[in-house]
């Protein structure tokens, strides 16, 4: 098991992707490397109960971290 330098309660700023340049305090880190943040790396997804009512959904992503 490597060791993390990134812990929960860390400001971290998004370096790459859609999100570059945005801030946010980090909730929880995953074995893998991968993180997840407060108010970064946001998606969305089309939630289906009936054949005519549609909604979109939007729930928090994690993001991966790069230069482990």
């Amino acid at each position: 098991m490597a060791m993390n330098k990134i812990r929960k309660g860390d400001e971290v700023i998004v370096r790459a992707g859609k999100d570059k340049g945005r801030r946010g305090t980090v909730l929880q880190v995953f074995d893998d490397g991968r993180v997840l943040a407060r108010a970064v790396s946001f998606k969305s997804d089309a939630e289906r109960h009936a054949a005519t009512e549609c909604r979109v959904v939007t729930y928090q992503a994690d993001l991966e971290r790069i230069g482990k």
